[in-house]
């Protein structure tokens, strides 16, 4: 006689397996209740839980806050998240993520951030919001996201406002990758590279307009050796203080750059000799 095989017949370890391709949401409102089995497969800390609470409806958000997170909220791994209607604010008051590795957050707010920088120990972090603008709050972020985070590989972030950067004695970060949105000056940009010894990849946005008011001492900076692959969009920069960028990052292998410029672009192209990859994508614009 043919056997024939069920979907409750596979061992738990496979719904692991199954699961960890699953946003919370969808497995709760497919299996919670279906079964003591799968309430228990569920809850299991062997499941490697994302949870994507961006564009929520308020009865999914209810689902989250009264059934999901204080079940498993503990274990999620990866979580994305939209803070503008407070939905972190909220969570936080009675959940801690402890288990967290990767979180994207979307519109979130000075407190709520902390909170999770302070408890939680990330590898991965995208943060874009236009709550967090004031320089001495964004410089208190970027401290603990080098000197105290020192699980964190990437970072990729959008402040819509322009970053300064402050030199630090103690190069503890480990970051490997930071992409970042927001324009800064060459100064700081500088100053950011020679914060982080492990850097591999970045990519920013220069932006030297107005730079004579805030510029900085770099001249003592040493640069960074373990930089593999650079992406700049650049405009109002001046081609010696570009070159000096360049010379600070002598292992680069890969470089693009993109914006506009007032020189030459010839100056630039022939550099390309000196990099495996050289994309050059720059408009010139003319002074009078």
């Amino acid at each position: 006689m043919k056997q024939i095989s069920l979907f409750t017949d596979l061992s738990n370890d496979l719904f692991f397996e199954i699961f960890d391709y699953l946003d919370v949401l969808d497995l709760f409102q497919g299996f919670f209740n279906l079964n003591q089995r799968f309430n228990l497969v569920l809850i299991d800390r062997h499941v490697c839980f994302q949870a994507n609470m961006i564009a929520l409806k308020r009865n999914e958000f209810s689902v989250y806050k009264n059934i999901i997170l204080p079940m498993i909220g503990c274990y999620i791994r990866y979580l994305s998240i939209s803070d503008e209607l407070n939905y972190l604010q909220i969570i936080l008051r009675s959940i801690s993520f402890t288990n967290l590795q990767s979180i994207r957050l979307y519109y979130v707010k000075l407190n709520e951030l902390k909170v999770i920088l302070e408890n939680c120990r990330l590898k991965s972090i995208l943060i874009d919001t236009n709550y967090i603008q004031n320089e001495k709050h964004l410089n208190e972020i970027f401290q603990i996201l080098f000197n105290q985070q020192l699980d964190l590989r990437s970072i990729r972030c959008n402040f819509h406002t322009n970053l300064y950067f402050l030199e630090e004695n103690n190069k503890l970060s480990k970051l490997r990758r930071v992409i970042i949105d927001c324009e800064c000056f060459s100064s700081d940009f500088i100053v950011l590279i020679s914060q982080l010894p492990e850097l591999r990849h970045i990519t920013a946005r220069i932006n030297d307009q107005n730079r004579e008011y805030m510029d900085k001492d770099i001249d003592h900076l040493t640069g960074n050796e373990s930089l593999r692959s650079l992406i700049l969009s650049i405009e109002n920069i001046e081609l010696n203080r570009l070159l000096l960028i360049f010379s600070l990052m002598a292992n680069v292998h890969l470089l693009e750059l993109n914006g506009t410029i007032d020189f030459d672009i010839n100056h630039l192209l022939e550099l390309e000799r000196n990099y495996t990859s050289f994309r050059c994508n720059l408009k010139h614009y003319l002074t009078f």
